[in-house]
């Protein structure tokens, strides 16, 4: 991947704050087949996606007021590496709500959010993720063990010893480094695919889309739909793959793409497409549900909070 000269970190918001509005920003905005202030599953609705956002703030506060020496080597500080992250900010969650809401999206953010102002992101999520050590490996084992996501659960998807269980397994006996686990699962998890790729797909696919459709003075509620449509097009949902296989994730891809090609949101007409994307997505006991989609915009979100593409005042956006 050609590394921009444009995503130099401006953080006109503290990371901790990026970090909240990203969360929040993706739970409120409509996405076909997620949660939102007017759609709920059973297990999980729009004030559980709220509380999680305000629980983890002040995690990544750590990172807005580093109490350590720089750390050159894993980011900001002892303490405050990118296991220890997203840890505790799962822990944190799980104080909160009873359910896995943002795993994947802390994944994600974390590498973006250990990057110092004035770094280029791209080039310094790829140092993060370079620099990670056994001790971030074994962190975010146990925050995937404590998250308890679905379709994560077995040790071949992480690189672990036959058999091994991240759901249910103790901490003992030998630990895959970070990046063998992440490309070992990059084939079937998003999240794991922007590891092993360095954030590739978001520099080169998502960002881009999400500042050209603000800059061009769409709201930003409606950039967010569209984000949200234009990676499931491109990119078939990985958690719609593991629960219902692959055609399945294909078949939403080709839905998604037909809702943009209709012209969504311009078009009147195109808004009986999305409405039967949704209709479609949430049937079957929302087992169609794109939720590895919803992590990548948040995480598009939040990259974009650091590098200022949303403007200074992002209070100037309402999501309604």
């Amino acid at each position: 991947m050609k590394i921009s000269s444009n995503w130099t970190v401006r953080d006109p918001l503290t990371i901790a704050r990026a970090a909240r509005l990203a969360c929040e920003w993706e739970a409120t905005a409509f996405k076909p087949g997620n949660v939102h202030p007017h759609a709920r599953f059973d297990d999980l609705t729009y004030d559980d996606f709220l509380r999680s956002a305000a629980a983890i703030e002040p995690i990544f506060a750590r990172l807005d007021h580093p109490t350590l020496p720089e750390n050159p080597r894993g980011g900001l500080g002892l303490g405050l590496g990118l296991g220890r992250l997203v840890l505790d900010a799962v822990v944190a969650t799980r104080g909160v709500v009873a359910t896995n809401t943002n795993l994947g999206i802390l994944l994600l953010i974390a590498p973006l959010a250990l990057v110092p102002t004035g770094e280029n992101l791209a080039e310094g999520v790829g140092r993060v993720l370079d620099h990670a050590n056994e001790q971030d490996a074994a962190a975010i084992f146990e925050a995937i063990r404590r998250a308890q996501p679905g379709g994560l659960g077995r040790g071949e998807d992480y690189g672990l010893p036959e058999g091994f269980d991240v759901t249910c397994a103790t901490p003992s006996g030998p630990t895959a480094s970070l990046d063998q686990a992440m490309r070992a699962a990059s084939h079937r998890d998003a999240i794991a695919r922007q590891y092993s790729e360095r954030f590739a797909d978001l520099f080169a696919f998502g960002l881009p889309r999400l500042a050209r459709d603000v800059q061009r003075g769409r709201p930003l509620p409606q950039a967010i739909t569209l984000n949200a449509l234009a990676w499931q097009a491109a990119f078939p949902d990985t958690l719609i793959q593991r629960k219902r296989g692959l055609s399945v994730a294909l078949e939403a891809s080709r839905r998604a793409r037909e809702v943009l090609e209709s012209g969504w949101p311009d078009r009147s007409e195109a808004r009986l497409s999305l409405s039967g994307f949704d209709a479609w997505l949430r049937a079957d006991g929302h087992a169609r549900n794109p939720g590895a989609t919803a992590d990548l915009v948040a995480a598009t979100l939040f990259a974009a909070l650091r590098l200022g593409l949303l403007g200074d005042d992002p209070g100037r956006f309402t999501l309604a």
